[in-house]
């Protein structure tokens, strides 16, 4: 299957954001209210899983923890929600609790309440909220 290529003026708009989110970055701004820096922001983002996390957000800004394992689930494994195992899902979901979630809290990206079980997605900058729409069209599963 072919790489679908967006069009010449969506990649400029994006890399116009990118390089101005960089620069905010590098000089110290906040990036999701956590005030990381470029290295931190990349290792946010630079899973999949947590990828996938954010992308599930951005349709549905808040969500169930179950909401956000079944949709992880389904476009990690490419499966519909019917065939999912149960030992699949458990793995998944224990991962996001323990690992993926926390991190994406602390870093002030998502708001993870562990025993309501909600999540949701902090506002972010114009120029992040960019950078996953365009990641989000070429990576996310159907």
């Amino acid at each position: 299957m072919g790489e679908k290529r967006p069009p010449i003026e969506e990649v400029r708009k994006i890399t116009a954001a990118w390089i101005y989110e960089k620069k905010r970055i590098d000089e110290g701004s906040s990036v999701a209210d956590g005030g990381h820096k470029k290295s931190e922001f990349f290792e946010m983002i630079g899973s999949k899983r947590r990828r996938y996390v954010l992308y599930a957000l951005q349709n549905q800004k808040n969500a169930t923890f179950e909401e956000v394992t079944e949709r992880v689930a389904i476009w990690e494994t490419e499966t519909p929600p019917e065939e999912l195992d149960e030992r699949t899902r458990q793995n998944i979901r224990v991962n996001l609790h323990h690992s993926h979630l926390p991190k994406l809290e602390d870093a002030g990206i998502i708001r993870y309440d562990r025993q309501s079980g909600a999540v949701s997605l902090r506002d972010l900058p114009d120029a992040t909220e960019t950078f996953l729409d365009y990641y989000a069209d070429i990576e996310r599963p159907g």
